[in-house]
């Protein structure tokens, strides 16, 4: 008995990990290849706004607009990327996810919302005044600074040019240091966790969470996310950037993403399991029927 109740557990914590583990669907997913929708794909050299062609996914905001390209160092994947690499503007660059283009508003209340991209900087200035802002919007509305944007920002995050990465629990507190010493001129994931009921986020860097139930940047008005959304500056100079690649918007279960730690439990919970199975089987008498 004790050998059948062992197995059944096993089994159970293992099956309901892997539900738990899964994304429930995809909503948005875009690594700038040429199997990629909208269109035909995304085009090498193409401007990001009207890259793939009509229904277009993306908008920009500045003099230099970013550009599919399959050069090596805006490719984590695959073989193109995102270059988003200023030559002529000092000023901030947006780029943005067209609402209803990209993917229809997100009205969800037992999901999880969770967004996943790829960056890198190139030739930033290590300043806290170069950076990569990332937020989703729930509001159907063009990136900005403007207040109107700020009120309706969910998860809000920045990666700066002096290796800090940044986030903001609700639009009273000041930024949060989440982590230090980040290579920002390597690749690196940023997962935003976005749950609309309780108007909360948690936030990922590099598959570790660093932020657990951060208060959504725009406060309790929001009920759908719209879009996905970027600021990008560089300490008032007209070189350097970004590299953006394998963006994704999925939902999750009720639960969300496991985390690293939670990861480790199961394990440890399989070990034990592992160990008493054996050691019934070992301490059980040659002559003893096999455990049932």
């Amino acid at each position: 008995m004790c050998l059948r109740m062992l197995i059944v557990v096993c089994c159970t914590l293992v099956g309901g990990v892997s539900v738990f583990a899964q994304p429930v669907s995809t909503v948005f997913s875009c690594s700038f290849e040429t199997t990629d929708t909208p269109g035909t794909g995304y085009t090498n050299g193409a401007q990001i706004h009207t890259a793939g062609g009509s229904p277009y996914y993306w908008n920009w905001s500045g003099s230099d607009i970013g550009r599919v390209t399959n050069e090596a160092a805006a490719v984590r994947s695959g073989a193109q990327g995102l270059r988003a690499i200023r030559s002529t503007t000092t000023g901030s660059q947006f780029l943005w996810t067209r609402a209803n283009n990209a993917f229809a508003a997100i009205n969800v209340t037992t999901n999880v919302i969770y967004i996943s991209l790829h960056v890198k900087s190139s030739g930033w200035a290590s300043s806290a005044n170069s950076f990569l802002e990332i937020w989703a919007l729930g509001a159907d509305a063009n990136a900005s600074d403007g207040g109107a944007n700020k009120e309706m920002r969910t998860g809000y995050v920045s990666l700066r040019g002096n290796g800090t990465f940044i986030g903001y629990n609700s639009s009273n507190s000041s930024a949060v240091t989440l982590a230090s010493g980040v290579a920002v001129d390597s690749w690196n994931n940023i997962g935003i966790e976005l749950f609309v009921t309780n108007k909360k986020y948690n936030v990922y860097l590099n598959g570790s969470k660093v932020a657990t139930n951060f208060a959504f940047f725009g406060g309790g008005n929001i009920t759908q996310i719209y879009s996905l959304q970027f600021k990008e500056y560089n300490n008032n100079t007209s070189a350097g950037g970004v590299y953006i690649d394998d963006v994704s918007v999925q939902l999750w279960g009720p639960l969300g993403v496991p985390t690293l730690a939670q990861w480790a439990m199961i394990c440890l919970v399989v070990i034990i399991i592992f160990l008493g199975v054996k050691h019934i089987l070992a301490n059980r008498s040659p002559s003893s029927p096999v455990p049932t």
